[in-house]
């Protein structure tokens, strides 16, 4: 998408854009690394229930999937892509 946008400068905004959506989340978390067991204290009080509850999400996505009920989210939800 870079590569075919009018002008070098339109290419250059675009890679450093998406360098910093790649990049930035891990540079966060490397910054809060020696916090994480505080930070995580109420998830691992709890994990039986977040594990519960992030299993059952991943099943529903993926009866979701094979029934193509993603497909009916738009019915539901306003999704703009306008950049």
């Amino acid at each position: 998408m870079a590569a075919s946008t009018g002008t070098v400068l339109q290419g250059t905004v675009l890679l450093v854009a998406y360098t910093l959506g790649l990049g930035l989340p891990f540079l966060l978390i490397a910054a809060v690394y020696d916090r994480a067991p505080r930070i995580m204290a109420p998830l691992v009080r709890h994990g039986r229930a977040v594990s519960l509850v992030g299993g059952l999400l991943v099943a529903f996505i993926g009866v979701a999937m094979l029934f193509d009920w993603l497909a009916l989210l738009p019915r539901y939800f306003n999704f703009n892509t306008a950049i």
